[in-house]
């Protein structure tokens, strides 16, 4: 069967597949285009496989500021921005990706804060952890940037590892 690559860019895909016909055992990609996932099927490897990875680092750093900006220039970014849109920046890999544990905690520091009443708590716990996600980050952002910038500062001691993740650190 040979050897089957998948390319991110449909110029590197048709080089990749124009170098498998061939029988070339090497692919490169060029001008920004990425190789994903080579895969060698029908192919019985008797010695080592090398994969050699180059990359070519631009002329200046200016070059890359201009083109897309670094993860810091983000981060400032969303520093600047109300807590409120910081959380509905955020709010969908928020739902995707708070445990019940932490959500379930969340809920118990912003009843103890009296951000939200016994009513509301109760109400978002008997709901799925999705469900109960976005309760939480809703509930909180309608109730104003104090509300919310102290459920970023609570999620940043219960999960830092989330928080880091949603850019909330």
């Amino acid at each position: 069967m040979g050897n089957w690559f998948s390319a991110a860019s449909p110029e590197t895909s048709r080089h990749a597949e124009t170098q498998r016909e061939a029988g070339s055992s090497t692919v490169s990609a060029h001008s920004g285009g990425v190789v994903n996932t080579p895969r060698l099927s029908g192919v019985h490897v008797g010695g080592n496989i090398n994969i050699n990875t180059y990359v070519q680092q631009p002329a200046s750093t200016e070059q890359t500021h201009h083109i897309s900006p670094t993860t810091e220039d983000l981060h400032q970014d969303r520093q600047r921005e109300s807590p409120q849109k910081r959380l509905l920046s955020v709010r969908a890999q928020f739902v995707n990706s708070a445990s019940e544990p932490v959500l379930k905690q969340l809920l118990d520091e912003l009843f103890q804060k009296k951000i939200i009443t016994q009513e509301e708590m109760d109400t978002a716990r008997t709901k799925t952890k999705a469900e109960m996600a976005r309760d939480v980050i809703d509930m909180v952002r309608n109730k104003g940037p104090e509300a919310s910038l102290f459920l970023i500062e609570v999620l940043r001691g219960l999960d830092p590892y989330l928080a880091e993740t949603l850019g909330l650190s």
